[in-house]
């Protein structure tokens, strides 16, 4: 017992329960008061249908059609329009290059104040590290006990924030984001112990308003009973707390769509080649890009701009000083899918498990996801790709992880996909080698001299903060922006996203599909992808004979290729297949099976010829192999 009760240990939690939770209440309380002040009375109860209504009545609320849908200008083809119609001294007010979480992000938070936006991603959205996460919205206990251990208050308020934005991917995306009951089992009294005052903590620092749920102990009974895969020789118990889940790449892609529909010129496939600079003072003033379709270059000006660039930032800080000290540590996490079934059944299989210690000193987390599950991830140090591949010695790390906590036999062939994404870790300038899995996962802001503003790290979970605080930072550089704009502060915690309307509210209740040639299943996937979409997309597959299934295996629909080349800026089969539809982080085989048939629907749409179509299922089935395993 005098392992469990050290003075350390006391002087932590009193430290942590004392003056810092007092600290970080304030902190919110003051927060809240701002704004406030700056006239959102909607802050105390989310009320989507009054949110509205509210921003309505400011000008905020998405342009509608008669039918109340959203108007999107979302066909790549109609955006390039836009582009090319542009007048070559056409200032925006700020620019974004990089497509992902970060820069899709701050698009919307640029919008919703009233800024004039283009967003120029390289290859299609939410194509590299935001399309591979675990797909948790969660606050991070790993770096709650960091905190603990290491006297981290930046720690801890980084653990404080993500609990707060967590709460945001429920309010503004509910039809893409779900609380998620995790597990985890305790194979010690020492084990059940930590977790416990643990948990409580996380329970605490998210606060009333915050919480999900509370924390709780499950008996070695119960816990066998919901996971039985569990390894049952040694196990006291587990510990459950409710963190969240959520489909990345869905999340991504409808805050590119929000920040459009508020006004956002938002480009895929254009490539910065350069950064034009005035010959006055030196300070970036626009870029020179190229579409990466048909390879026309183009010039456009801004008063700002910024890199969103994942980890790739520093080839955009190298372009604009070439003696630029690097600040990406990259490192690679894998994660492989596998079937649900073959672990739990019943209830289990809507709750998760974490397993708090992996022999590189991580976190292990089984994931239930889009009827899969999730199990990762890895941290291992590596060089830039644009095509990052997991490994076999990072899918055999996680098999025999697996191996040590389950008791089902597992092998390469129960692996229905895998898949790595590059972590964008900043490292301190001063140190040439960290282990990357000691590096913070907060994020980090710095403006060059030639006011070129670069944003990287961060966490999925506090994607909206990102955005919010690179916005604030534009508003620094340029504060000359702030007399134009119609909201100078922040507004993206209570803007709903693309589906999230108030409309939701009655559609989520439909269980049964409106169509009788769309199957019920079907018609939940439409819901839980699109929100209150669904019904138009059904509309639009029954309108263009399009209601069947692209797989006998899952619910997605054929009308959805249409609906996302012509409202989501699809431009390739694999942007469907990989970050429309989420269907090759799924299943890579069964994403080459319909690789086909997606050809055949977009073909139609963009009128390709046979040598196109075989083209594009070439390079389709090419992408597949080259991404996944």
């Amino acid at each position: 017992m005098k392992q469990i009760f050290r003075p350390r240990n006391l002087l932590f939690a009193t430290a942590i329960l004392g003056g810092g939770l007092f600290s970080v209440n304030a902190i919110l309380k003051s927060k809240h008061n701002l704004y406030e002040e700056s006239g959102n009375s909607l802050l105390k109860a989310f009320d989507r249908k009054a949110l509205f209504e509210h921003q309505a009545t400011e000008q905020l609320g998405l342009p509608r059609d008669s039918d109340g849908q959203v108007i999107l200008h979302t066909d790549r083809a109609e955006n390039m329009k836009i582009l090319e119609n542009q007048s070559p001294e056409n200032e925006f007010d700020v620019i974004i290059v990089g497509g992902g979480s970060v820069g899709a992000s701050a698009a919307l938070d640029a919008c919703t104040r009233g800024m004039r936006v283009v967003v120029l991603e390289r290859n299609d959205f939410a194509s590299g590290t935001s399309s591979r996460a675990t797909k948790m919205a969660h606050g991070g206990v790993r770096y709650l006990e960091k905190a603990v251990m290491n006297l981290d208050w930046n720690e801890l308020m980084l653990v404080y924030e993500c609990l707060r934005e967590r709460k945001h991917f429920f309010q503004v995306a509910p039809h893409l984001s779900s609380p998620l009951k995790l597990l985890t089992p305790c194979y010690s009294l020492y084990d059940s112990l930590r977790m416990y005052i643990g948990l409580t903590l996380y329970d605490l620092l998210s606060g009333s308003e915050a919480r999900l749920g509370y924390s709780g102990w499950v008996s070695k009974a119960a816990s066998l009973q919901l996971w039985p895969s569990l390894k049952k020789e040694g196990l006291y118990g587990c510990m459950s707390y409710v963190d969240g889940v959520f489909n990345d790449s869905r999340v991504n892609i409808s805050t590119i769509l929000t920040a459009n529909a508020l006004g956002a010129l938002t480009l895929n496939y254009m490539d910065v080649v350069d950064l034009i600079k005035s010959d006055e003072n030196k300070k970036i003033v626009g870029v020179k890009v190229r579409d990466r379709i048909n390879g026309k270059e183009y010039s456009i000006k801004g008063k700002c701009v910024v890199n969103a660039t994942g980890p790739f930032v520093d080839q955009l800080r190298k372009m604009d000083d070439p003696n630029c000290i690097p600040i990406i540590s990259p490192s690679t996490g894998t994660h492989i899918t596998l079937d649900l079934d073959k672990f739990t059944s019943g209830i289990g299989k809507k709750m998760g498990v974490l397993f708090p210690k992996t022999s590189d000193g991580r976190v292990l987390y089984l994931v239930p996801w889009e009827g899969k599950l999730i199990a990762g991830t890895t941290d291992t140090p590596t060089t830039l790709t644009e095509r990052p591949t997991p490994t076999s010695t990072d899918i055999e790390f996680i098999l025999s992880t697996m191996r040590t906590c389950l008791t089902v036999p597992l092998s390469t062939a129960d692996i229905t996909s895998s898949w790595t994404g590059i972590r964008p870790l900043v490292k301190p300038v001063a140190v040439a080698f960290e282990s990357t899995k000691t590096l913070s996962r907060d994020h980090h802001i710095e403006t060059s001299s030639s006011n070129l503003i670069t944003v990287a790290g961060g966490k999925w979970t506090s994607f909206r903060k990102i955005g919010e605080d690179t916005i604030d930072t534009v508003i620094s550089v340029r504060p000359d922006l702030v007399g134009l704009l119609a909201k100078p502060i922040s507004r993206t915690y209570y803007t709903p996203l693309i589906g999230a309307s108030y409309q939701w509210e009655a559609i989520k209740n439909i269980k049964q599909s409106p169509s009788a040639n769309v199957s019920d299943d079907s018609w939940e996937h439409l819901k839980h992808f699109y929100g209150d979409r669904a019904p138009y997309i059904v509309e639009i597959s029954e309108k263009n004979g399009l209601t069947q299934r692209l797989s006998s295996k899952y619910p997605y629909i054929e009308g959805e290729v249409l609906y996302q080349a012509k409202h989501e800026m699809a431009v390739k089969p694999s942007d469907i297949i990989a970050y429309r539809l989420s269907l090759m982080f799924v299943d890579r085989n069964e994403s080459k099976q319909v690789a086909k048939r997606i050809v055949e629907i977009m073909g139609d749409y963009h009128q390709w010829n046979d040598d196109m179509r075989r083209t594009q299922l070439e390079e389709t089935l090419s992408y597949i192999d080259a991404c996944t395993k």
